[in-house]
């Protein structure tokens, strides 16, 4: 994806856990640059959060779009917020890419970041830390997670 403001959207949701402590995962991480909609949930700590939720990300200045924080509300009215870093984008035709087509839409690319729960009040995710995997299409502009979100 070109542009900081897209960095944003590829860093929500869509991952592959790195930290097992923690056990919510949601298999659907999908919409827009600006609001992602989270489904799929299962795990010993669903109680924390319920099934369903949708998150919204805030860029930290000055990063390129590559740092920021984003705040997940639960349908149980519950939140989790965490932080991420972008450590890795790879272009749409990389070999490196593993983003699946998608009919109608154009892959721009995949990008991987490094996460850590800080906050919000589903207390038994807080400090937990993953890997995120999630992959940008174009005609509007579209965000997947690419494997399950593990928190």
């Amino acid at each position: 994806m070109a542009g900081s403001a897209s960095l944003a959207s590829v860093v929500i949701p869509g991952s592959i856990a790195s930290a097992a402590a923690k056990s919510v995962s949601c298999k659907t991480v999908s919409g827009s640059e600006s609001t992602q909609t989270i489904s799929g949930c299962t795990g010993s700590d669903v109680s924390q959060t319920g099934t369903t939720g949708s998150q919204k990300a805030v860029l930290k200045s000055g990063t390129g779009g590559k740092q920021g924080t984003t705040t997940i509300k639960w349908k149980n009215g519950k939140t989790t917020i965490y932080t991420f870093t972008v450590i890795a984008q790879y272009k749409e035709g990389s070999s490196s890419d593993k983003c699946p087509a998608v009919s109608g839409k154009t892959n721009i690319e995949e990008a991987v970041a490094t996460i850590t729960v800080t906050g919000g009040t589903t207390t038994a995710l807080k400090g937990g830390k993953f890997t995120e995997k999630t992959c940008a299409y174009t005609s509007p502009l579209t965000v997947k997670n690419l494997g399950s979100e593990t928190f």
